[in-house]
């Protein structure tokens, strides 16, 4: 895994070394793992964080971690993002350039760190912490608040649920539904495929937390060298490295099937559509949709709307066919970013995977996708990190995007910062942006995102 040339993979391989690791302990006795002073919060400094390691620690106890292995995707910082504490991964002899000891400033916003500050870089600093604070502070205050531009376009808000613990945060953070629901937390673990019934059970519960908003139901998204258990052990051991996402679920039809017959039942007596992952091709659509109406009208239930996950270059090249059958279109940043920078040799996926999104060529594939989508009629959303992006989801509205689909906590953010843009200055941010040469240039645009006024709008009267 450490080998392999994508990064995503690359960072699995922290899974692996955890796995030995903890085997080791247990054979060792004794080792308790990494501890941090209560009374103090400190920066942990690692050359790696592994996750049995990072549940251990709680929010009190760290003022910011910093690594130097993994990325945006890693346990280190999905771990980080639940716990509100800064982080800054990837970062070159961390462990030997800061010693025990040294004072550290850590901007988790920019990705700095700033070793042994001067009085008045810590003066600067704390002047930047409290500004923060402070518009958090706002942002959860405006949680509830209309998605509506100073302007007056409304923005939809949506929630991506990979879990059933975050289906609360649907209504704490007032999002309009669930723009995706990744569905592999059914299957990654079970010793055999889930069943009509039991998928239907969780379908029903996720579409009553998300009334009276829709629910954005994505089938199962795994590939022949990701397989869950109940798979692998009949997979041939060569199996086709490029079937993955819709085209895996194809070759594992009974599976598909099972799983459009629950969504089918679900949306019996609730607003549920199906999103398709990694569409390489308009014929791989029309072959999942076949099977929708066959299995629909098997069981005498609603064909939900079927929508496409626009995520690979293929599908990029194919819109205009592939728009003649999807009902919707999502567009998946994160795996359009790596597979058109990345493989292409663009190196941006080095960056975060929100801002990987800003770059020039993903914007001209955004706008391809966009206008292509408007000119069919067909509605469009943007489910990847980017969304919860604050400044690039002021971006991606500039470009024309009028859903955004994120993580729930995420969301009061991208809500603030929308609440003080108005569309004009969106557009024109965006048509800059996209003659942009680098991606460093483009950043310099999202930064005029940041000096939006705070909304001042009072609330109507009630008769």
């Amino acid at each position: 895994l450490s080998g392999t040339d994508d990064p995503t993979q690359r960072e699995r391989a922290v899974d692996i070394r955890d796995a030995g690791s903890r085997v080791l302990r247990q054979l060792a006795g004794g080792y308790k793992g990494p501890t941090v002073s209560p009374t103090r919060p400190v920066v942990l400094v690692a050359w790696e964080l592994l996750p049995s390691d990072a549940v251990q620690f709680q929010r009190a106890e760290l003022a910011a971690i910093v690594t130097e292995s993994g990325g945006n995707t890693s346990h280190t910082a999905i771990l980080a993002r639940a716990l509100g504490v800064p982080s800054v991964t990837g970062v070159a002899d961390a462990c030997e350039r800061i010693p025990t000891g040294t004072a550290l400033l850590v901007d988790g916003e920019s990705g700095e760190l700033t070793l042994r500050p001067s009085a008045e870089q810590r003066h600067q600093f704390a002047d930047a912490q409290r500004r923060f604070e402070g518009l958090r502070s706002v942002a959860l205050a405006g949680r509830r608040e209309p998605c509506v531009t100073r302007d007056g376009l409304p923005i939809t808000l949506r929630a991506n649920i990979g879990r059933i613990e975050q289906l609360p945060q649907i209504h704490e953070y007032h999002l309009a539904g669930v723009g995706l629901l990744r569905t592999e937390y059914l299957f990654i673990n079970a010793r055999k495929a889930p069943t009509v019934s039991q998928q239907v059970a969780a379908y029903r519960r996720i579409a009553a937390a998300a009334r009276p908003g829709p629910l954005v139901i994505r089938t199962f998204d795994f590939s022949a060298d990701k397989p869950p258990a109940f798979i692998r052990e009949r997979l041939p051991r060569q199996s086709d490295p490029t079937s993955r996402g819709l085209r895996f679920s194809l070759d594992e039809r009974r599976i598909l099937e099972t799983q459009i017959a629950a969504i089918a039942e679900t949306a019996r007596d609730a607003d549920v559509r199906i999103l398709l992952p990694m569409v390489n091709a308009a014929d791989e659509l029309a072959a999942t949709l076949e099977v929708v109406h066959e299995i629909a009208g098997q069981r005498g239930a609603p064909a939900p709307p079927v929508g496409v996950m626009v995520e690979t270059p293929g599908a990029v090249c194919q819109l205009d066919r592939i728009l003649r059958d999807a009902s919707f279109l999502s567009v998946g940043t994160n795996d359009l970013a790596r597979l058109m920078l990345h493989d292409s040799g663009h190196g941006a996926c080095r960056q975060t995977a929100e801002l990987a999104a800003a770059h020039p060529v993903m914007l001209e594939a955004l706008r391809h996708i966009i206008h292509t989508a408007r000119a069919a009629e067909c509605p469009v959303a943007v489910c990847g990190e980017a969304a919860g992006h604050p400044e690039v989801a002021c971006l991606l509205v500039g470009l024309g995007i009028r859903d955004l689909s994120m993580s729930p906590v995420r969301s009061p953010h991208v809500r603030y910062r929308l609440r003080s843009l108005e569309l004009p200055h969106a557009e024109h941010i965006a048509e800059q942006a996209l003659h942009a040469d680098s991606l460093k240039n483009v950043r310099r645009y999202l930064n005029s995102f940041r000096v939006g006024r705070r909304p001042d709008r009072t609330r109507p009267q009630k008769n």
